[in-house]
């Protein structure tokens, strides 16, 4: 599945870049899947990340980095991932909302 082939079930230019977001949370996070392949499990989980990241690692019997287990705990990839899809994701201030994430997460 191709990014066009999602983006034809997106509408706006909001959806489009909350998609980019997701991509590049997984690219980042999960490197070696490429683009094709990740977009292929965000369609099947309907752009759900956190199922997104869970599937990845079940289909690919990965060793689970807490994403199955709703662990808040996040690792140095992951704040990298997170600030890579806000800034792909256009948001107006990445580094406030990686931030207050962060943050929120800890608690």
């Amino acid at each position: 599945m191709d990014k066009e082939a999602v983006l034809a079930h997106v509408t706006g230019d909001v959806a489009r870049w909350s998609l980019n977001g997701l991509l590049a949370f997984i690219l980042v996070h999960r490197r070696y899947l490429g683009k094709p392949k990740a977009l292929h499990y965000l369609h099947l989980v309907k752009a759900d990340l956190a199922v997104a990241l869970c599937l990845v690692e079940i289909d690919r019997m990965i060793p689970s980095s807490g994403s199955c287990s709703g662990s808040a705990t996040l690792t140095t990839n992951a704040k990298v991932a997170l600030k890579c899809a806000a800034i792909a994701s256009k948001h107006p201030c990445p580094a406030s909302l990686t931030n207050t994430w962060l943050s929120m997460a800890s608690h």
